[in-house]
């Protein structure tokens, strides 16, 4: 029997080429608890990736399905 992936999966990632054809940017959507109401919401997240492992991703942007311009949220992604 084959199951359907639910609709909303807990993280989700998507890569991007660069200009030079390297896959620096990706997105990732995580399910997370809302810190103001504990609703659950969605996170997208675009990062690019670091040029030395040692280096944490740079978050470019971020979404918050409640409320886009949630700063609370965006704390946890520095």
């Amino acid at each position: 029997m084959k199951m359907n992936p639910p609709s909303h999966p807990k993280t989700d990632s998507t890569q991007h080429p660069d200009t030079d054809g390297k896959e620096t940017l990706y997105e990732k959507e995580e399910l997370s608890t809302c810190p103001q109401d504990r609703s659950e919401v969605i996170h997208k997240i675009t990062f690019k990736k670091a040029t030395c492992t040692r280096v944490p991703d740079t978050v470019l942007h971020f979404v918050c399905s409640r409320d886009p311009g949630c700063q609370e949220c965006a704390e946890e992604y520095p």
